[in-house]
Parts: C-alpha cells; sequence; structure tokens
C-alpha cells in the first residue's frame, strides 16, 4: 500500500490530513510546489502553530519514546471550511511562491521566491518539489509513494521535529540562507540538464 503522511505539530499533538484538502497521502502525491495541502501547512506555520516543533509524519515511522510514540498519531483537527475553500478555490499558493520558511531550532531559513527560481525539476512538466515536506519527513524509501530521489541528501528530513514558522514577507536578520543547498528532484543530472536545454531558448 505503501507509506501514508500527514502535517503534525508536535508540540500541540494535532495534525491535518491530506484529504482535507482533497489530495492522496503518500508523500509524493503532494509534496509539490502549488499543492494546495502542503499550503495549508504552510499557512498553519504562520498562524497557530508558528515556532511550534513540526514534523511531515509517516505512518511506518519508528515510534518516538521521547514525544509519546509516533508522530503520525496526533489527533487530526479541523479546519474552517471557509479557509479551506479559499485555498482550494482560489488556489491560495502565495506563501509557497513567495514566502520565508524558518527553522527557529537551527536558525536556518528557505526563501521560496529563490526556491521557485533555482530548484531542479522532477518531472517533464517541471514540477517542483516543495522543501517543507522533504526537509520536515519521516525516514523515507521505505514504501512505493515516498521520496526516491538521492536518500544520502542530508537535507532530507534534516528539519524533522524542529520549530518552524513561515512569514508571508519578513526576512528576518540572523538565519542562514539554505536555499541554493536544496536539490530534492527524482531526476538524474543526465535528466536535467536535458530539461534544461528544452527549456532554455537558442540564443
Amino acid at each position: 500500500m505503501g507509506q501514508y503522511f500527514k502535517a503534525c505539530n508536535i508540540d500541540k499533538k494535532e495534525s491535518v490530513l491530506p484529504h482535507t484538502m482533497g489530495n492522496m497521502a503518500k508523500v509524493m502525491e503532494h509534496s509539490y510546489i502549488g499543492n494546495n495541502f502542503v499550503e495549508l501547512a504552510m499557512f498553519q506555520l504562520a498562524n497557530s502553530w508558528k515556532g511550534d516543533r513540526f514534523a511531515w509524519a509517516g505512518d511506518y515511522a519508528d515510534e518516538n519514546e521521547e514525544d509519546d510514540g509516533n508522530y503520525y498519531n496526533a489527533p487530526e483537527i479541523s479546519i474552517d471550511d471557509l479557509l479551506v475553500d479559499k485555498i482550494k478555490d482560489n488556489n491560495q499558493t502565495a506563501l509557497s511562491l513567495t514566502g520565508f520558511l524558518y527553522n527557529e531550532t537551527t536558525m536556518e531559513m528557505v526563501d521560496l521566491k529563490k526556491y521557485n527560481q533555482i530548484a531542479p525539476p522532477t518531472d517533464e512538466d517541471f514540477w517542483l518539489l516543495h522543501p517543507l515536506p522533504l526537509l520536515t519527513c519521516t525516514e523515507q524509501g521505505l514504501g512505493g509513494g515516498d521520496y526516491h530521489g538521492d536518500l544520502d541528501d542530508p537535507r532530507v528530513g534534516a528539519w524533522m521535529g524542529h520549530a518552524l514558522s513561515v512569514e508571508a514577507d519578513v526576512l528576518r536578520s540572523g538565519y542562514k540562507d539554505i536555499t541554493d543547498t536544496l536539490r530534492f528532484t527524482t531526476l538524474s543530472a543526465d535528466e536535467i540538464a536535458e530539461l534544461e536545454d528544452k527549456r532554455t531558448p537558442d540564443v
């Protein structure tokens, strides 16, 4: 069947299911720029979950004794229907296109506007993988719908369990920008180069 994921607030012991936004639950079924479930998680981190420890938790993950078991077991919360409709109907993805994702544990940040300009595509249609699920996910490579890119990439899951927050337009000082280090993709370097050649117009 594969591993199912949801967005989890570790401190508040709350979670949001992909089905809330009409999405499927395997990580590679929703973890891309423009996806409304990921945008909902970004919205939570900009509001009621701001500064809390966070994980993109899978149901195959090991038990975490420090936090009373698998993060995936955190109870699901209800999301206001008006917010769901606003994100779904209006395709509200501004936070994922131009916002800032902050790790308050490591004092690192991702500039989403820059990320969208430099991230490698993950398929021939130039879809980009979203950094939030990949940075905060529990173990990958355990199921057919998991991320099967470079699992040796130290950034995969590096922010899992850290305190995160999102700002729509506030560039904070004192954070290390790691945007240039993120190369999440399921394509090989040769495949990426071939696609980039097709996208780059001849001079």
